[in-house]
């Protein structure tokens, strides 16, 4: 992704930047059931992400980890809505809220959480 030139972004405050990611790897992970292979996680570390930002630079490592928890068969072809890979995900994906989470915490974190 060296050769990649600047790209321009917007983000969600429309302001205007930069950025290059530099040296990437993208990984996947996944899991066998009932003779299938299932996504478990999607995972992007780039190192020396170079963003430019109203005359200020920075460079950092990106990491960004997408873990996938829940599956269900589907009869019907593709997403409804479907999904434009020309956006950003969150652009494309419903984040719902105030729903259960299967977020599995140790004793010491979920104490920690419940002391708020």
């Amino acid at each position: 992704m060296e050769k990649i030139p600047l790209q321009q972004k917007v983000s969600q405050d429309r302001v205007i930047f930069m950025q290059k990611y530099g040296d990437a790897t993208l990984t996947y992970g996944f899991y066998s059931k009932d003779g299938k292979y299932l996504p478990s996680f999607a995972s992007f570390e780039a190192d020396n992400y170079k963003m430019y930002s109203q005359s200020k630079s920075h460079t950092k490592k990106l990491v960004r980890e997408m873990i996938f928890s829940h599956f269900s068969e589907s009869d019907k072809k593709g997403l409804d809505p479907k999904v434009d890979f020309r956006k950003n995900i969150w652009e494309n994906v419903e984040v719902k809220s105030g729903g259960e989470s299967n977020i599995l915490l140790s004793e010491e974190e979920q104490e920690f959480v419940n002391q708020k």
